[in-house]
């Protein structure tokens, strides 16, 4: 497992996809990940209801079951939001979810690379 990763990311948070371009010192081309633009608030009692249902589904790619938790919320992103009651976010400004699709492209990033992440 590594232990730290200097890491450069840039990411277009748009409403058709997030799009994700990283690389970490050493390697020698960019990486790509391709995100549905959903996001989706749910709260921890309705996330562990939905863990609780689930079936051994493998080993799904990270970006394919990325969430964050925050305070009493928990923030299901990409194709993973698909399975909660989405809410129409059509009309809402791309800035408004960047900061989930950020946090959880970061988290994405960390996970598929094995990244140790230190607990303060």
């Amino acid at each position: 497992m590594v232990s730290h990763i200097n890491l450069a990311v840039s990411i277009d948070v748009g409403g058709s996809g997030t799009k994700i371009i990283y690389k970490a010192n050493g390697w020698k081309e960019p990486q790509l990940i391709v995100m549905s633009p959903d996001v989706e608030q749910i709260t921890k009692a309705d996330f562990q209801r939905y863990q609780d249902t689930q079936v051994w589904n493998g080993m799904p790619l990270p970006e394919h079951q990325a969430y964050l938790e925050w305070q009493d919320s928990i923030f299901i992103v990409g194709e993973f939001a698909s399975e909660f009651a989405l809410v129409d976010r059509i009309h809402e400004r791309k800035y408004e979810n960047a900061l989930y699709k950020v946090l959880a492209a970061v988290g994405v990033i960390l996970q598929k690379h094995n990244v140790a992440i230190k607990k303060r």
